[in-house]
């Protein structure tokens, strides 16, 4: 597709997107990209991981340790490797469908809810330890 109706397809989606909901949002792309030059970690990542969305991004802050295998992740500030890698998920089907189930596999396992009630009780319960023996 020619430059001039990538630009106005991208202006229509984009057009036709702003006051949907994020998660309408995801749901109806074929890919994630996050090309950050800094960025500690993404909510948008994780929320693309979440929808079980293939994605590409950039090597910042926690984000490779954050995908793992479960995006394609690319150096900073490296135009032709970003553009290398969208290349490859889009012209892969079998690539994207490993992708985007490797995402909702990991968000679910490294993110979600469980895991997060799981982390917090320990907290708690580490705190709780911590209060008792200093008023043994």
């Amino acid at each position: 597709m020619p430059a001039r109706a990538h630009s106005q397809a991208l202006r229509r989606f984009v057009t036709r997107a702003a006051g949907t909901r994020h998660g309408v949002l995801l749901h109806g792309l074929d890919v994630f990209c996050l090309a950050s030059r800094r960025e500690a970690l993404s909510l948008a990542l994780l929320e693309a991981l979440a929808h079980g969305l293939p994605s590409v991004t950039t090597d910042v802050g926690a984000t490779a340790e954050a995908v793992g295998d479960a995006a394609l992740v690319v150096p900073p500030e490296d135009p032709a490797a970003l553009v290398e890698a969208l290349d490859a998920v889009l012209a892969d089907s079998g690539l994207r469908r490993r992708l985007g189930a490797a995402a909702f596999a990991r968000a679910r396992r490294e993110f979600g809810a469980a895991r997060m009630v799981d982390q917090m009780a320990a907290v708690l319960a580490g705190a709780a330890r911590t209060a008792w023996a200093s008023v043994s």
